[in-house]
């Protein structure tokens, strides 16, 4: 039962989460040519993409996830340690980023969606609670699954969420301006802030 459920984990990660994360890159590194084409353009384009991927890479599933390492009592405490403040990061930060935000409408349709900068409750602490929830969720995930490539799809999450974060602050700063710099000088970018520190 167990080893069945970290085997669908693992192909649920490896399936869906590098597809995922190439939309983010996309929607941050050309938000120009995306607000050109519009909204649904755009949402059918990019969806069309992750689930085409996923496609790819759940055909693909063994070879991702490579070896059984098999279940362990320390990896699984460990991912509960790492999971639990995880589910806490995700409950903050979901009162603040609605889906509307989360799936990037402001960015490539703003006259529908009205851009606003976060800056209060988690967001005055780390100002990219999201990819830290991510970076914690999916390590916390690879540890119970314990295949061996699985952490090779973490390895890619942080590199890949490494790159995306300075080509959402570029499009931020330009949406923004002053006050985004002002938000970057005050508020962490990934480690928290003991202390609430948001303009």
């Amino acid at each position: 039962m167990v080893d069945g459920g970290r085997y669908w984990l693992g192909v649920l990660l490896v399936s869906t989460l590098p597809a995922v994360l190439p939309y983010w890159f996309l929607i941050h590194g050309w938000p120009d040519f995306w607000r050109r084409l519009g909204k649904w353009p755009t949402l059918i384009l990019q969806f069309g993409l992750i689930f085409a991927l996923i496609g790819v890479l759940f055909a693909n599933r063994s070879a991702l996830l490579g070896r059984d390492l098999g279940f362990s009592y320390w990896s699984t405490a460990l991912a509960v340690a790492i999971y639990l403040p995880t589910v806490a990061l995700a409950f903050a930060r979901a009162r603040h980023l609605k889906w509307t935000i989360l799936t990037g409408l402001p960015e490539f349709a703003p006259d529908q969606h009205e851009p606003r900068l976060l800056t209060e409750g988690i967001y005055g602490r780390i100002r990219h609670p999201r990819y830290l929830e991510v970076i914690l969720g999916v390590t916390a995930w690879a540890l119970f699954i314990n295949y061996a490539r699985v952490f090779w799809v973490v390895g890619f999450c942080v590199v890949a969420i490494l790159l995306i974060i300075p080509l959402e602050e570029r499009e931020l700063l330009a949406r923004f301006g002053t006050p985004y710099a002002e938000y970057q000088r005050t508020v962490p970018m990934l480690l928290p802030s003991l202390r609430h520190r948001g303009p």
